[in-house]
């Protein structure tokens, strides 16, 4: 797991409105094309378009400006569920570095299990962590 670089940590504990729709040059984007195009996905589970910030894709809350989700690095996602524990999706350690414990470290690309496939899974932690952000506000 890799840290969130700083400026990114910022934006996504203060809900800074340092966004844009434009994605960054090639040479600024701080993350891989795999978990960008996965982080385009979740956001079309809630239907909420990507945002970026940092040079790193976020999912974030029109109404508030917070983020609830991010990625960066190869394969870093966080989602913010508050104390809601994202079960099997959770990876080690639980927390990324430098953010609070809202902020979950997810498995980008979940397993299928028996009963229910790994989307399905991201997919109802995708939308806690959307209901636990508008319940805070």
């Amino acid at each position: 797991m890799s840290t969130p670089p700083p400026d990114l940590l910022e934006i996504l504990q203060t809900g800074s409105p340092r966004v844009s729709d434009q994605p960054p040059a090639l040479g600024e984007l701080r993350c891989e094309a795999d978990i960008l195009e996965r982080i385009v996905q979740i956001g079309r589970f809630v239907r909420t378009n990507v945002k970026f910030a940092a040079g790193c894709p976020i999912l974030q809350d029109e109404t508030s400006g917070h983020a609830f989700a991010a990625a960066w690095g190869s394969a870093s996602l966080a989602l913010r569920m508050g104390t809601v524990h994202p079960g099997m999706l959770t990876m080690e350690p639980p927390h990324h570095e430098g953010l609070d414990d809202a902020w979950w470290n997810i498995n980008p690309w979940p397993q299928d299990t028996t009963f229910q496939r790994g989307n399905d899974i991201l997919r109802h932690a995708v939308q806690q962590a959307m209901k636990s952000l508008v319940a805070d506000r």
